[in-house]
């Protein structure tokens, strides 16, 4: 399997919204120039705007929240008046 044209599928749909409107909307087009196994050709084709969207956001909503919670270590660590002390909970 061809994992990485996968991952290079999803991460494209999850952060250009012209290309996922492609993807599910015209899969066939969406997909040229991709060396994909027939089954993984099948599997992106199958996706369903609504549970894509769903798992999306979902994925946005944790990367957020991720980034949100380096923001809030580094300013603990490295705020005024800290001088760069890692502070471990």
């Amino acid at each position: 399997m061809t994992t990485e044209a996968v991952q290079e599928i999803i991460t494209k749909a999850v952060t250009d919204e012209e290309f996922r409107n492609l993807l599910l909307s015209d899969p066939e087009k969406a997909l040229e120039g991709y060396e994909l196994a027939d089954e993984e050709t099948i599997a992106l084709k199958a996706l369903e705007r609504e549970e894509f969207e769903a798992a999306a956001s979902e994925l946005d909503e944790r990367v957020s929240r991720a980034a949100y919670i380096k923001f809030s270590e580094f300013r603990l660590n490295f705020g005024p008046g800290n001088r760069g002390i890692i502070i471990d909970n």
